[in-house]
Order: C-alpha cells, then sequence, then structure tokens
C-alpha cells in the first residue's frame, strides 16, 4: 500500500518594523487586563479583550494599516478575486504561566491573523481535522486532528491564514510571566468580481 499526504496549506509570515511593534505593545501592555475576564470563564484559558475593536484606537492606526496590507498580499498569493482586506474585528490576548487555549476556528471572516506582542512561549499549533471522521457514521473514534504546524511566537511576528484553519495554543511554560497577542480578522473590500463567468458581488459595507 502506498500513502500519499495531499491538501496542503499555506501560512504567511510577515516581520514589523519598530514602529509598528512598538505601537502594537503600548496598546496590548496599555489595556487594563485587571479588569478583563478569563476566555470563556475558564481559567487556564487567559484572557481576551472585551473590546473586539482595537482597529479603533488612534494608537493602532499604523498597525492596522500594516496588517491590512500583509493581508490584501496573502490575498494576491492566493489570486483572490477582490480589490484588497480590510480588518473587521481586532482584540487583543493575554497569557501567565501555563495557560493555554483550545483548538478553534474564526467561522466569520475569510483571513485571520495572529500577531506576537510579547512573550516566546506558548506555541500555536494549527491542524486539520481528519476528513475520515463523520459525526454521524463515526467510524473514526473521536474527532481527531492532525497538526500539520507549530509556530513558536517571536515578538514582531504576524502569521495569516485561512480563517477556517483551527488553531491553539499549547502552554505557557512557567518561566513566562506574559504572553501578548493581537488576533485579527479581515474581510474583503471592493468588487469580489468572483471567477470567470460567475455573476459577483459587491459588499457595501467593505466597500
Amino acid at each position: 500500500m502506498e500513502v500519499l499526504e495531499i491538501c496542503p496549506t499555506q501560512i504567511y509570515l510577515f516581520q514589523a518594523s519598530d514602529e509598528v511593534h512598538e505601537a502594537a505593545l503600548k496598546t496590548a501592555e496599555g489595556w487594563d487586563w485587571n479588569m478583563t475576564f478569563q476566555r470563556d470563564k475558564q481559567s487556564h484559558y487567559g484572557k481576551t479583550s472585551h473590546d473586539y475593536h482595537w482597529e479603533k484606537i488612534p494608537e493602532m492606526r499604523p498597525v492596522v494599516e500594516w496588517m491590512e496590507d500583509c493581508a490584501t498580499q496573502v490575498g494576491e498569493e492566493q489570486d483572490c478575486f477582490c480589490d484588497g482586506f480590510e480588518v473587521a474585528a481586532c482584540w487583543g490576548n493575554r497569557s501567565e504561566s501555563r495557560q493555554w487555549h483550545h483548538r478553534h476556528n474564526h467561522p466569520f471572516s475569510f483571513l485571520s491573523s495572529i500577531y506576537y506582542v510579547k512573550g516566546v512561549t506558548g506555541q500555536t499549533w494549527f491542524s486539520r481535522s481528519n476528513p475520515y471522521y463523520d459525526s454521524t457514521l463515526r467510524l473514526v473514534e473521536g474527532e481527531s486532528s492532525d497538526i500539520i504546524a507549530k509556530i513558536t511566537p517571536m515578538p514582531g511576528t504576524l502569521v495569516v491564514f485561512p480563517s477556517k484553519l483551527q488553531h491553539s495554543v499549547s502552554a505557557v511554560s512557567d518561566e513566562e510571566r506574559e504572553r501578548l497577542t493581537i488576533s485579527t480578522n479581515y474581510m474583503p473590500i471592493g468588487n469580489q468580481i468572483g471567477v470567470p463567468g460567475s455573476i459577483g458581488w459587491s459588499n457595501p459595507k467593505f466597500s
């Protein structure tokens, strides 16, 4: 029997300028995390800012403009039929020693990203569900998944990926006092003409 590995997935890494990183660091460190609830009310999950629109914070302007440019570059690489990408939601995350986050995806956007602000532990694990798993027949035990990439946090790095790609965060090390990241979702802007021969459409909200 011969086994063929199929379905490759691309994720994209970008490096921020000092100006962009300083703006992101100032925003994330300046957030009042003491007044922020634990993510999903689970103490081991860390915290997510209650404000999901950090893109509206004036100090975040250089960060947002740079991230949108990066997302648009990804769209061009993937031959997306749109004029570019715009931030639809943006929020901060904070984790401490031994905290982690479960596997999930972002269903209401096309592209997503993680910007590593502070900390070098708590890897981002990207995974793909086993296509042989079926919730009705259940011929394969459990909703198993394959880890296809592990990204070690490096402050100043932006990782852009398709929003439906599942990802999680491994436990932050005992020595790490604080891990800060900025998560972002993107939607297309301008005319989405679709594949050749299709009608196409335009979303006025993002035009």
